[in-house]
């Protein structure tokens, strides 16, 4: 069976992560509550050029890679709301 979705529990909480492809446009898309308080939701879509990079690196997706991930590709932006 072909997940579309995964759930991870880190110390920032729940993040999932889900392969679309919309209009051509292939992606996995991140879904987290912001560590920022008051925040919310937050989501951070990351393209591929091909189905199976995207699958390749969503097939690899753990919970310490896609923390790791999200706390260096967010950090710039958090930090500067602080």
């Amino acid at each position: 069976m072909n997940k579309f979705a995964k759930i991870f529990e880190t110390d920032i909480g729940q993040i999932v992560a889900m392969r679309q492809d919309e209009n051509g446009e292939i992606q996995i898309v991140y879904y987290f509550l912001s560590y920022i308080e008051n925040l919310g939701l937050c989501r951070l879509h990351v393209s591929f050029f091909t189905k199976e990079d995207a699958d390749k690196k969503f097939n690899m997706l753990t919970s310490e890679s896609v923390h790791s991930f999200l706390i260096k590709e967010t950090s710039d932006i958090f930090n500067s709301q602080l």
